[in-house]
């Protein structure tokens, strides 16, 4: 139903802004010293404080949302893995 499709939707955009929030905190740590591009300050607690809004905001998914990502992902994973093996096989 519609309503499913939107609250996956949700939960699937959170999941992301949570990706988002690790990987601010992995580059910074990965390249510390360099220079010439915007860093606000607190910016490691705006990440650390945006992973536990997520963890939060998924604690309080229903398990059949959660379920219908992990299928859904899983699905994607098969047709990506399915498309770097086809062109990896030399057409003649």
């Amino acid at each position: 139903s519609f309503l499913s499709a939107a609250s996956i939707s949700a939960v699937t955009r959170v999941m992301i802004y949570g990706i988002v929030c690790i990987a601010l905190l992995k580059l910074r740590k990965k390249n510390a010293t360099q220079i010439g591009f915007f860093k606000i300050p607190y910016g490691k607690v705006f990440a650390v404080a945006g992973i536990l809004i997520t963890l939060w905001l998924l604690s309080n998914a229903k398990l059949k949302e959660l379920r219908d990502i992990g299928i859904a992902v899983g699905v994607g994973l098969l047709i990506y893995v399915g498309m770097e093996l086809g062109k990896r096989v030399k057409v003649k």
